[in-house]
């Protein structure tokens, strides 16, 4: 259960993303996918975090070849 300030953090970002443009978008994606491989570079020792890390990077780089693939 997500606490009263996760929530309003989760709302307060897809606010974020909403109105921002399409190149914005694109750099939150690609900074986002070099976030979570670092994290699972970092995690390396422990497989749930580096599990879950390699699992966001793989969703953030398959919605932008879906995106970009025009």
């Amino acid at each position: 259960m997500q606490s009263d300030y996760a929530r309003a953090h989760s709302a307060y970002q897809q606010g974020q993303v909403a109105a921002s443009s399409p190149l914005r978008i694109v750099v939150l994606l690609y900074d986002g996918a070099i976030r979570f491989a670092r994290q699972a570079q970092l995690g390396f020792v422990e497989p749930g975090v580096r599990g879950y890390a390699l699992g966001r990077v793989h969703a953030i780089v398959s919605e932008l070849m879906i995106a970009l693939a025009h």
